[in-house]
């Protein structure tokens, strides 16, 4: 399950979609076709529940979030990347809207370079969002991408401290430092990364 506080004090919330049917359902006729476990859904895995008014609405995920992750860029929009089965390289976005509208998640086109799941996401100084490593992935990216960043950059610090049959590097801990680097935290070990020259700078064991 995730939840995320957005600034008009709303809160999205979203769960896996191959574990069966909610007890939601969506409006209008709308259902999610060919999933893997469910061929026909037409449950929300997903609400925006008001805070004020202790109200909620069902939304619509298109493919699985489980174990995804995601980051709030600069406008409040929530950046939700990765996840399970058909979801494992989708970008998606919810943007806030007010009470009069009927926002609910995008899906683009657009996919991640690699699979993802257990990974983590985090806004940096220019608005990209990095999306670091995921179970069997020892790299991380960026969204949105530009022409040096258009492919994955491989990080051995993250298969160095995956223990066999242990998975227990999954959702890497990232925090942005005051001089602009970022420290990643998994297992045991802990490293300083400057990302714009792709640069070790410390690690602590």
């Amino acid at each position: 399950m995730h939840m995320q506080l957005l600034h008009n004090n709303k809160v999205v919330i979203f769960d896996r979609t191959d574990f069966g049917s909610s007890n939601l359902s969506l409006p209008q006729g709308k259902c999610r076709y060919n999933d893997e476990a469910i061929k026909v859904d037409c449950t929300a895995h997903s609400i925006l529940y008001n805070v004020a008014t202790n109200t909620y609405r069902p939304l619509m995920v298109q493919t699985d979030v489980w174990c995804s992750s995601g980051a709030v860029n600069s406008n409040g929009t929530l950046i939700q990347t990765g996840g399970y089965h058909d979801g494992e390289r989708k970008i998606r976005l919810f943007s806030p809207c007010n009470d009069k509208e009927t926002c609910d998640w995008t899906e683009l086109q657009q996919n991640l370079t690699v699979k993802r799941w257990y990974s983590t996401d985090h806004i940096l100084p220019d608005g990209r969002i990095m999306i670091m490593g995921g179970r069997s992935a020892y790299s991380y990216e960026f969204f949105p991408q530009n022409s040096n960043t258009n492919y994955v950059f491989h990080l051995p610090f993250l298969k160095e401290t995956t223990d066999p049959k242990e998975e227990n590097n999954l959702y890497p801990f990232l925090y942005l430092l005051p001089d602009g680097n970022v420290y990643i935290f998994a297992n045991q070990r802990s490293i300083v990364l400057d990302y714009t020259k792709i640069e070790l700078l410390e690690s602590f064991q």
